[in-house]
């Protein structure tokens, strides 16, 4: 295993505690969620092993607001950051109008 590996290994885990922590749920919670059986996170956590694609896609499925590439890598996928930034703009035009005001673009 290289470093790039094992980083990105590490990091997944601390990735799954960001969203059970933000989540503000407990970890068997976390796992009847996204409809895992009990221990399944809380053994992936506790002994570090591998995530297989299916609970990958089972949280990404519960959870959309994080995507996968950012659960493995910790980067945005393109698609995400491009909708975001279009809500961003469409919040912000909406406030212009609620506020007489029009935005510039």
């Amino acid at each position: 295993m290289n470093c790039l590996q094992l980083e990105c290994k590490v990091d997944i885990f601390k990735r799954l505690r960001i969203i059970i922590n933000e989540q503000d749920i407990s970890i068997s919670r976390f796992e009847k969620e996204i409809g895992v059986g009990n221990n399944t996170i809380s053994t992936i956590l506790r002994k570090e092993s591998g995530i297989s694609h299916i609970i990958l896609e089972k949280i990404k499925n519960r959870y959309p607001q994080y995507s996968i590439c950012w659960l493995v890598a910790g980067e945005q996928n393109n698609s995400n950051s491009k909708l975001i930034q279009q809500i961003k703009f469409e919040i912000n035009s909406l406030l212009d109008k609620k506020n007489g005001t029009q935005s510039g673009s």
